[in-house]
């Protein structure tokens, strides 16, 4: 395709979208509908020009749409972020790939990865097609779950130059690193607004979500910010240690982390905390260090700290220690009479996949969107309708009421596989120092994605999580095929 027949098609293209937003903007008249627009208008300037369209997915997905949600209570915004993303798939029909030089051998947990994605994405496409129940339905799911996966085909598949991908990793540890500022920003600002309006549900640490976003009065995604900052840290310290990174970068993850947890209540980090210490040091190359002992005692120390404020601040009443750290595993607690806990979730689906639930949609789902409560497009998703409202309370129980057993194990499947590739990434010899220890690193985000999918819906449902999932698992892919990590020349538009 000629130079100037690709930006023709590309401008023909993005006119056609943003026709079809002018013309719902016109039927409905919502600004989630003009928040649309603008993300087409954006996306349609930025098509013929994928690297900047990238970054520009990766600043609304992490900073953009998060604070309009929380500040502004924007909670559409997001459509924002989703409709950016889509538009790299259309910006790859006009991008040539880059030409990497292949520096592993063919890895069976590469491959691995790519059937498990391969085969979720069947799942999703076949249980739209057998569960159709309306065009809104289909829209609103395929919304929640298809765009930011175009974030990993543009990384995993080289259509973003080595040094390109370097710079987006390096800007997604510089949004850890001022997570404080957002945190301080919400403590200052949505907190007293909060307790104000005398209609808020749950605590006041519940705003405190950093850049990730939430409901103002209902609370957001503060397990995923303080555990974000936390990931940063770990990626931070052992690219510092080993002097890839200056040291002033290690500061500034270390007082994001401390002022974001401090100041928010988040349990799953003291949990999660060890434990990626534990996958970080395991088989480490060249072994632990002196200075990574020293690091692993101060850990403990702080989070000792946490956890004796988190006694004065939060956990006061008898009791409430224990209850803070085992009702998620308690399948008869109910946050209320319509919504069960995590484990409660999880063992409704499995009584009624085993039960009453046809034996199709037990192994296909009901289709993207069923678990959606409510939407103006769509309105409750079919699952809602039969079973019930509170089914999207974890991404565990997402993935099994829409794609069933069959989506749900190859999406597991997809991060095993990643994680097991990673780890041999970091035990390669023929890759650089900056890949091998980004994939040390980058093992302890993904037993982070795997602790998520029981405890938060985040990991396949809120936009920065999807984004930096996604991201993370393209990275190891594509490092995996060009484990050098070298510099290509940008090409652009296929000539």
């Amino acid at each position: 395709m000629g130079k100037i027949a690709g930006r023709q098609l590309a401008l023909y293209s993005a006119a056609f979208f943003v026709s079809i937003a002018l013309g719902l903007a016109a039927a409905f008249g919502s600004y989630l509908v003009i928040f649309a627009l603008i993300a087409l208008l954006l996306g349609a300037g930025l098509i013929s020009n994928i690297k900047w369209l990238a970054y520009t997915v990766l600043g609304a997905s992490l900073v953009i749409c998060g604070s309009l949600e929380i500040f502004l209570g924007f909670g559409q915004a997001n459509w924002a972020a989703s409709l950016l993303a889509a538009a790299l798939f259309i910006s790859m029909l006009f991008t040539r790939p880059h030409i990497c030089k292949i520096t592993s051998i063919n890895s069976p947990y590469r491959t691995l990865l790519y059937l498990s994605l391969y085969v979720y994405l069947m799942t999703l496409v076949f249980s739209a097609l057998v569960n159709f129940n309306s065009a809104g339905q289909l829209l609103v799911g395929l919304r929640a779950f298809l765009p930011f996966i175009a974030v990993f085909c543009v990384v995993a598949l080289g259509y973003l130059s080595s040094s390109t991908v370097e710079q987006c990793f390096k800007a997604i540890l510089w949004i850890g690193c001022v997570q404080w500022l957002f945190c301080v920003a919400e403590q200052l600002i949505v907190v007293p607004k909060r307790l104000a309006s005398r209609a808020f549900v749950g605590g006041e640490a519940e705003v405190i979500v950093g850049s990730f976003g939430g409901n103002p009065l209902g609370g957001g995604y503060t397990g995923e910010m303080a555990c974000f900052t936390v990931m940063v840290l770990m990626m931070v310290y052992l690219l510092v240690e080993q002097r890839l990174l200056k040291k002033l970068w290690l500061w500034a993850a270390l007082i994001s982390a401390l002022v974001a947890i401090g100041l928010a209540e988040t349990k799953i980090v003291i949990v999660l905390l060890p434990l990626m210490l534990l996958v970080i040091v395991w088989k480490i190359p060249g072994g632990i260090s002196k200075s990574m002992l020293k690091m692993i005692g101060l850990i403990g120390i702080a989070l000792s700290v946490i956890c004796l404020v988190y006694s004065i601040r939060y956990w006061t009443s008898d009791g409430e220690l224990l209850h803070a750290f085992t009702y998620s595993f308690d399948p008869n607690f109910k946050i209320d009479a319509e919504h069960r806990g995590r484990m409660g979730n999880i063992q409704y689906w499995g009584e009624q996949a085993f039960a009453t639930m046809p034996l199709l949609n037990s192994f296909i789902g009901f289709g993207p969107g069923a678990v959606t409560p409510s939407s103006f497009l769509a309105g409750p998703g079919p699952a809602v309708i039969k079973y019930g409202l509170g089914l999207d309370s974890t991404a565990i129980c997402i993935l099994l009421w829409n794609f069933g057993l069959i989506g749900t194990i190859a999406f597991i499947s997809m991060i095993i596989a990643a994680f097991i590739e990673a780890f041999r990434l970091s035990r390669s010899q023929t890759v650089s120092p900056w890949v091998r220890w980004l994939m040390v690193g980058m093992k302890s985000w993904l037993l982070v994605f795997l602790a998520m999918l029981p405890y938060q819906p985040s990991v396949v449902a809120g936009v920065s999580m999807q984004y930096l999932f996604w991201f993370s698992i393209g990275l190891i892919a594509f490092y995996g095929a060009n484990g050098q990590g070298e510099n290509t020349k940008d090409v652009g538009i296929i000539k």
